[in-house]
């Protein structure tokens, strides 16, 4: 009786045995699994596409693979946004070098091509501007070039436009509303070239006078004409034609 006893534990005790050690492994597995999802990554950010940035530190930077991480798709998605909106703020007063450069050659002919044409290619993209339609608008280009307001509606302003387009053009400027100004300007030429500048004398006041960029001649009638792209020329930016006699000085630029 007692063999047969003992015979039964020790066949129920070996049943036993391999569902213990069977479960082992799962509980280990499923613990360490639990780990791993737990552990932290620690990644340098100079290493990380994703962590770069301006001004970062060299230190480590913990993160947590628990978390919700952004894919890359997700993270390039908001870069180029980001990128996007930067250029629309960022957006140039100024034309680049290169815009500058094509600028200059559409205004150029395969057999000239004067050093003068930015002049006349910023001149001539404000032609048709007037004092009463664009007031605000000279207003600013003036005051970028003086420092200080000068309102076409009450000043007389074609100094004034010829000096804010030369100080577009990173050239030098007279710094006066005076058009005789100009004569000091440069060095003198008999030969003007297209964007010269060119001085005329206005009624019999030594002390008054016109000034704008030269554009040619023309003959009308077996008369002269000098043409003059300038402001306040009728109130407004554009080609003005005067009698050559009238011209009291050609500068270009020295």
């Amino acid at each position: 009786m007692y063999r047969l006893i003992l015979a039964a534990v020790v066949a129920f005790g070996l049943i036993g045995i391999p569902s213990t050690v069977a479960a082992k492994p799962a509980e280990i597995h499923k613990v360490k699994k639990h780990k791993h999802r737990k552990k932290a990554a620690v990644v340098k950010a100079e290493h990380n596409p994703f962590l770069r940035c301006e001004g970062c530190s060299s230190a480590p930077v913990t993160v947590s693979s628990a978390s919700s991480e952004q894919t890359a798709g997700e993270y390039f998605t908001e870069d180029r946004a980001r990128t996007v909106a930067q250029k629309l703020l960022a957006s140039p007063l100024e034309p680049t070098r290169e815009q500058k450069r094509q600028q200059v050659a559409k205004s150029c002919s395969w057999f000239s091509c004067s050093e003068n044409n930015q002049v006349v290619v910023q001149a001539k993209a404000w032609e048709g501007k007037t004092t009463k339609n664009n007031r605000k608008e000279l207003k600013d280009l003036f005051a970028g070039a003086f420092g200080y307001p000068v309102d076409p509606a009450h000043i007389p302003w074609c100094a004034a436009f010829a000096n804010a387009i030369l100080r577009r053009e990173n050239m030098p400027t007279t710094n006066s509303l005076m058009a005789r100004s100009f004569l000091n300007w440069g060095i003198k030429t008999h030969d003007p070239k297209e964007g010269d500048v060119v001085v005329l004398a206005r009624g019999n006041n030594k002390s008054l006078g016109h000034v704008g960029f030269f554009m040619g001649y023309e003959y009308v009638e077996g008369i002269k004409y000098v043409k003059v792209l300038g402001g306040n020329t009728d109130h407004a930016v554009q080609v003005g034609y005067y009698p050559a006699s009238r011209v009291i000085g050609y500068r270009t630029f020295a």
